[in-house]
């Protein structure tokens, strides 16, 4: 049995790669409660999808590749660990039993998208621009502030080129970063990187804080907060319902016509009652799972395929409606709430089907729900919970969507 552990903090530590890289390619984090290990995760992908994100970037497969590659399965494996601390999944001593989490192919965008983006919580937006919020105090491009932070204009390109590691994971112990700006001949955007920062723990690893990151400094670790209310919390009864009702009428108004094949999706009763049973979770996931797959968009909403190929799936095809319509920071919102629904769909399939489960576990930690589930009733509220987020993401996107139609009509 798995539960939330009140003995102090959780931390992660990396464990490093995984030995053979000939026919898998993964990283390694291992969990602990205060000073006491207690599980070690293992995230990897197959040689096969290791070549096929190398051929999206056009890389040759050399060191410089495979630390590209290293560090995307980092960041996507750090973010699978914490869930399964949030989630309560972790146990309570050590063993000394690995938790396996392979990605399948359909993890390869999201891989693709850690390769290419950078996450810092230092930046920031204003009427388009983007500014850096760690500007050293002596850079001349500084151009305001917020609040104790100073400003400097900066782009996406020259955020990534930045060797400040990507706050997703970067050490909970480093702070006060100073970022430092350099002007080359012929260039009008300065490029950044990180001259200095502080250790909450006062290591002197701090010195080189662009090692502050799994493989980098030894002394790495990252904290992991839980919040018991947080997982306690219970939807309204009709939430789901209400969140899918939302999300068709948005559609209709920015598409002129509906999203759902049903008259009211308040209909599907069983969807409003608590399960008791695994069985009960099964059958309130067939209900889900029908919803979803009548998700309708129509073929003029979607863009015509090169190859002439007619996408299947409903949400894929919302998934295609959406990537012709919406950008950056909106189009993650929405494929990151597709994402979501079909790790519940791979739950479903999981829990119905012996042939399905390989990824099954994959989805439990991507969902953040603890796995094996100790309690059916806290299995479908958080996994409900994490259908309405997606489906209100969703919904905003389609929403703005709709503004935009309005505000352009005569």
């Amino acid at each position: 049995m798995t539960t939330a552990h009140t003995r102090g903090g959780y931390s992660v530590e990396y464990d490093g790669p995984t030995p053979n890289i000939s026919t898998s390619f993964g990283v390694r984090f291992r969990v602990l409660a205060g000073s006491d290990p207690l599980v070690v995760t293992v995230i990897s992908i197959d040689a096969l999808s290791y070549s096929e994100l190398l051929s999206r970037m056009s890389w040759p497969d050399d060191e410089d590749a495979r630390e590209g590659v290293r560090v995307a399965l980092q960041r996507h494996g750090l973010r699978l660990t914490e869930n399964l601390i949030r989630a309560g999944d972790v146990p309570d001593a050590y063993t000394q039993t690995e938790r396996l989490m392979p990605l399948g192919p359909d993890e390869i965008d999201l891989l693709e998208r850690f390769l290419v983006d950078k996450e810092c919580s230092y930046q920031r937006s204003h009427a388009g621009d983007l500014y850096c919020a760690a500007a050293d105090e002596d850079d001349q491009t500084v151009v305001g502030s917020e609040g104790l932070q100073r400003l400097a204009p900066t782009t996406r390109p020259a955020c990534r080129a930045c060797n400040l590691p990507d706050t997703d994971h970067i050490c909970s112990h480093l702070t006060h970063p100073r970022i430092f700006a350099r002007r080359a001949m012929g260039l009008n955007v300065p490029s950044r990187s990180v001259g200095s920062a502080f250790c909450e723990l006062g290591r002197d690893e701090v010195s080189s804080p662009r090692l502050c990151r799994p493989g980098g400094n030894d002394c790495w670790q990252r904290l992991v907060p839980i919040d018991p209310d947080e997982r306690s919390a219970k939807l309204a009864p009709l939430a789901l319902h209400e969140a899918l009702d939302f999300l068709d009428l948005a559609w209709r108004l920015a598409f002129d016509r509906p999203l759902i094949g049903l008259t009211t999706t308040a209909g599907i009763a069983s969807l409003a009652l608590e399960p008791s049973s695994r069985s009960e979770v099964e059958t309130r996931l067939s209900a889900l799972g029908d919803v979803l797959h009548q998700l309708h968009v129509a073929d003029e909403l979607l863009p015509a395929a090169p190859d002439k190929k007619k996408v299947t799936g409903s949400l894929n095809r919302v998934e295609t409606c959406l990537r012709s319509r919406v950008v950056d920071a909106e189009l993650e919102m929405a494929l990151q709430a597709l994402r979501t629904l079909r790790h519940v769909m791979r739950v479903r399939a999981g829990l119905q089907h012996a042939g399905a489960r390989g990824g099954m576990e994959t989805s439990f930690a991507q969902l953040a729900i603890e796995f094996p589930p100790q309690d059916w009733r806290v299995m479908w509220n958080e996994l409900t919970a994490r259908c309405v987020a997606s489906l209100v993401a969703l919904r905003d996107v389609v929403r703005r969507l709709a503004l935009e139609k309005d505000n352009a009509a005569p």
